[in-house]
């Protein structure tokens, strides 16, 4: 059948809006290729400066945790024996020491030296924000020796470093309230026969590496190695689920190019069902699992 004129320019309208259509499609899907690239180009570099920041951070606290560990009263205090005189008097000395220190430290909240039995032998202690810190009474001393931490530094080599995961202090087997974020930096000690006697343990305030990650990214989130939340942006209350056994856990997805993607939330504790509900491919940009989770 003859085409009129009518009809072919219908047909060539037709095909010019196609071919434009195609054209605005490809350029529209390549900026978006190019935008997701820029943002991820984005993301890693932010990752990566979180990361240093941490890790400078964290250098700072085990250079502070071996001055301390050096400090020759403390020296001396491993090496006397217990309950003796020298020691007493040493003990003595190192509360001073570690009572300087811990004033001196901003981020400092405790220092405590522990003998191989998980009693606290000396026990000094500040509040945040703090200029003073205090001896903790003999009677408030505590028994650690099943604390995670204590087990972890005890079994670390000599002249090694334990740092702990970010997690929330403990008093007396129960979470302390207001929720202190802790990280723990320990050392153990041994004297001049090559015997552990205990440890040096560190507490310093957590909320500086949060602080840490939240000025890079509002929208960072930190996962605990079984995916609940240790730093959520939108809901405080999701946080820290390990210790407050929290039911909600972040739902992972693996990109084709390997990347991680969070997608939503996870509300059985067992984590059979994962629901998408609450936040439907929320805009937490990264996922990062480090020591610190």
């Amino acid at each position: 059948m003859k085409l009129t004129i009518p009809k072919k320019f219908i047909l060539l309208i037709i095909v010019i809006g196609v071919l434009v259509f195609s054209s605005d499609y490809f350029l529209l899907d390549s900026s978006k290729n190019k935008f997701i690239e820029s943002e991820s180009q984005k993301i890693n570099a932010n990752l990566v400066l979180a990361r240093q920041s941490i890790e400078d951070r964290l250098r700072e606290y085990q250079s502070i945790t071996q001055i301390i560990s050096k400090e020759l009263s403390l020296k001396k205090l491993v090496n006397s024996n217990v309950n003796t005189k020298e020691w007493e008097s040493e003990k003595g000395h190192s509360i001073e020491h570690f009572q300087d220190f811990c004033t001196s430290i901003k981020d400092c909240l405790k220092i405590r030296y522990i003998n191989s039995k998980g009693d606290e032998v000396i026990r000094i202690e500040k509040k945040y924000g703090s200029f003073e810190s205090k001896e903790v009474a003999k009677l408030n001393l505590q028994n650690i020796k099943n604390r995670t931490y204590f087990k972890s530094v005890i079994e670390t080599q000599r002249e090694m470093l334990y740092v702990s995961r970010l997690d929330l202090n403990i008093e007396h087997d129960k979470v302390e309230e207001p929720y202190v974020p802790t990280l723990r930096v320990g050392k153990p000690l041994y004297n001049s026969e090559n015997k552990l006697q205990g440890v040096l343990m560190i507490n310093f305030y957590g909320q500086k590496i949060i602080d840490i990650i939240k000025s890079i990214d509002e929208d960072y989130t930190l996962l605990s190695e079984d995916l609940r939340y240790i730093i959520h942006p939108q809901n405080p209350a999701y946080q820290w689920g390990r210790q407050l056994d929290t039911i909600y856990r972040a739902v992972i997805h693996r990109n084709k190019d390997g990347r991680y993607i969070h997608l939503g939330h996870d509300f059985t504790k067992g984590g059979g069902n994962r629901a998408r509900t609450v936040y439907d491919k929320i805009h937490i940009r990264a996922f990062w699992r480090e020591n610190l989770a």
